[in-house]
C-alpha cells in the first residue's frame, strides 16, 4: 500500500508513483484495509502514472553452472578413459585367440597320436607310403641327373638350315627384251611418234636432274624437241645391258648420236646414256635416264 503524505490518500496500487490529488511523490505504508479509501482510476489515468516495471533480474545458481561445467569434462575423461582401454582391449583378443588356437592344435595333435595308438595298422600304411614317395622322389631326381643315351642327337639327326632358293633368272631372255624396249625408243623419236615414244616410260621416274618426275613432266620435254625439229636421227652403239639380281630391273649403257635438223635450227653431238628398266606385269618401262658422260654438242 501506498500514502500520499500531503492528503493522507491511500492506494492499493504499489505501482504508482504520483497522488492522483495533488501530485505529491507516494511513500509505502502500513497496509490497513479497514479505513482504505479505495480511489477509482480511468484507464488513461492509470497508464499516465503507472510506471512501467523493471525487468526482474534472473540469478543463477553458480553451483548449477559449476555442475554443467563439469559435465562435459566427466565425459570427455569418460571417453578418453575408454579409447586407452580399447588398445588393452584388442591385445586380449588376440592373446585369447592365440591361446585357443594352440590348445586347439594341441588337441589335435595328441587325439591322432591316440588314435594311431588304437590303430596300428594305418600308421603301417601311413609309413608305407612316405617311404614309396621317398624312393620314387630319388629315382627321378637320379632320372634327371644322368642323361639318357636316347637323349643325345647323332649327327645324322642335325639338319642345317638351307637358304631359300631363288627361282633362276633367265638373263638372257631379259636382256632381249631390254634391247627391243630400246630399240622400239630409238623408232618412235625418229619417227617423231610422240605417243609411241612417251608411253615406254614408267608413271614416275628419274628424269635427268629431277628425280620422281611425272609421266606429263616428261612429255612437256620432249615436245619441245619433237616441234622444234623436223627430222630427229640416233644412232646408238656399244650396248651393255646388265639385269639385277631378282630379274626385275635391267640397266642399259650406251652411246647416242644425234641429228637434229629444224627450220630455224639443227643441233648434233654425242653421249654416253643410260637407262633404267623396270618389269610392269609383261612390259619393261624406263624408271629412269640420264647422261653420263658428253662427247661434244654443236648448234647451229
Amino acid at each position: 500500500m501506498k500514502i500520499c503524505p500531503t492528503c493522507q490518500t491511500k492506494y492499493t496500487d504499489d505501482t504508482l508513483q504520483y497522488c492522483l490529488q495533488d501530485g505529491a511523490h507516494l511513500e509505502f505504508g502500513a497496509s490497513d484495509t479497514s479505513s482504505m479509501e479505495t480511489v477509482a482510476l480511468s484507464d488513461e489515468e492509470a497508464q499516465t502514472v503507472m510506471a512501467p516495471r523493471k525487468p526482474e533480474k534472473i540469478n543463477f545458481d553458480l553451483d548449477d553452472r559449476e555442475e554443467e561445467r563439469k559435465e562435459p569434462e566427466q565425459s570427455f575423461q569418460s571417453a578418453s578413459s575408454t579409447d586407452k582401454h580399447r588398445p588393452n582391449t584388442l591385445s586380449t583378443v588376440f592373446i585369447t585367440a592365440a591361446i585357443m588356437l594352440l590348445l586347439l592344435g594341441g588337441i589335435g595333435t595328441a587325439a591322432w597320436f591316440y588314435y594311431l595308438r588304437q590303430n596300428p595298422e594305418i600308421a603301417k600304411t601311413s609309413n608305407t607310403n612316405s617311404n614309396i614317395e621317398t624312393r620314387n622322389r630319388g629315382g627321378a631326381n637320379a632320372s634327371a641327373s644322368s642323361p639318357s643315351p636316347t637323349s643325345t642327337a647323332t649327327p645324322e639327326e642335325t639338319s642345317t638350315p638351307t637358304p631359300e632358293e631363288t627361282p633362276e633368272i633367265d638373263r638372257e631372255e631379259i636382256t632381249k627384251a631390254v634391247s627391243a624396249q630400246l630399240s622400239l625408243w630409238k623408232s618412235f623419236a625418229e619417227a617423231r611418234n610422240i605417243a609411241g615414244y612417251i608411253g615406254k616410260y614408267a608413271p614416275k621416274l628419274d628424269y635427268y636432274n629431277k628425280r620422281g618426275a611425272s609421266k606429263r613432266f616428261v612429255l612437256k620435254d620432249k615436245q619441245k624437241a619433237f616441234s622444234a625439229f623436223t627430222s630427229i636421227k640416233s644412232k646408238l652403239s656399244d650396248i651393255g645391258i646388265s639385269t639385277s639380281k631378282d630379274g626385275q630391273t635391267a640397266t642399259a649403257v650406251f652411246d647416242k648420236e644425234w641429228d637434229f635438223s629444224g627450220p630455224e635450227k639443227s643441233t648434233t653431238g654425242k653421249v654416253r646414256s643410260q637407262l633404267i628398266f623396270k618389269k610392269f606385269d609383261d612390259e619393261w618401262l624406263i624408271v629412269s635416264e640420264r647422261d653420263l658422260k658428253v662427247y661434244y654438242v654443236n648448234r647451229s
